[in-house]
């Protein structure tokens, strides 16, 4: 099969297209047809070399953790899923083990693997797995966000915030948000309760009507981006930092 690969760290200049055994199959996996694969900032640091004392790289590797294509084979281990189904797989834990999903078929544990909503084209589908598995973890899991409560949304036109922000359309929960004045208009195309452009901080904030302030700031290094929750007069915070808590 062809794949792209990187045989030493570096960055995008190291990749090349290559011809590779397909990948086996295990008991408990499936073996997908990638139709889409997506990159995010992760991958590429790894692909740098930014994990290399802690986790083991087998070279050449196969790059791409977010993969969206069509089962092409099931192991006896994972009878839910049958050759022709559409799905969405997460293979974070393969790629470094020459398994990722910038091949022509991925071998995937049946635990990263679900079924591809049908109003989904595969490129967008290969855009979700890590993005949403994010804002899962961190507004559900960490964050417990639960019915009456609000949840502020930062970077809301970006990969984890447009996730959380549609949480609302599976659980009712208050949703703000916030995004840079370029991507507002696909923020505002979701559904929020308010949504606003952010200002670099150094910018005055604008009060709202009600002398509540509106305006939102996002610093320049982005370490804003991530999702709040807000309990009584306290704040959560998750997202590219760790959850802290403050008074307010």
């Amino acid at each position: 099969m062809k794949a792209v690969v990187y045989r030493r760290y570096s960055g995008p200049q190291v990749l090349e297209l290559t011809e590779l055994s397909e990948p086996k199959t295990h008991v408990d996996s499936v073996l997908i047809r990638v139709r889409a694969a997506g990159l995010n900032r992760t991958a590429a640091a790894i692909q740098a070399g930014a994990l290399d004392s802690a986790v083991e790289t087998y070279f050449p590797v196969v790059p791409g953790w977010d993969v969206a294509g069509v089962v092409e084979r099931s192991g006896p281990g994972a009878p839910e899923f049958a050759v022709g189904d559409e799905v969405i797989a997460y293979v974070r834990g393969d790629v470094q083990r020459a398994h990722g999903g910038f091949a022509e078929l991925v071998s995937s544990g049946v635990r990263g693997v679900v079924r591809k909503a049908s109003a989904l084209s595969f490129a967008e589908a290969a855009g979700l797995p890590l993005a949403a598995l994010t804002t899962y973890q961190g507004v559900v899991h960490a964050l417990a966000v639960r019915q009456g409560e609000n949840l502020l949304v930062h970077g809301a036109a970006g990969g984890v915030g447009s996730v959380a922000v549609q949480i609302n359309w599976l659980c009712p929960i208050g949703i703000w948000s916030s995004a840079s004045p370029c991507p507002m208009r696909n923020a505002e195309s979701l559904r929020t309760d308010d949504t606003h452009a952010a200002r670099l901080v150094g910018d005055p904030p604008r009060p709202a009507p009600g002398g509540r302030r509106r305006c939102l700031t996002r610093r320049r290094s982005g370490r804003t981006s991530g999702c709040r929750v807000r309990r009584g007069r306290r704040w959560s915070r998750t997202g590219s930092t760790a959850r802290r808590t403050r008074g307010g």
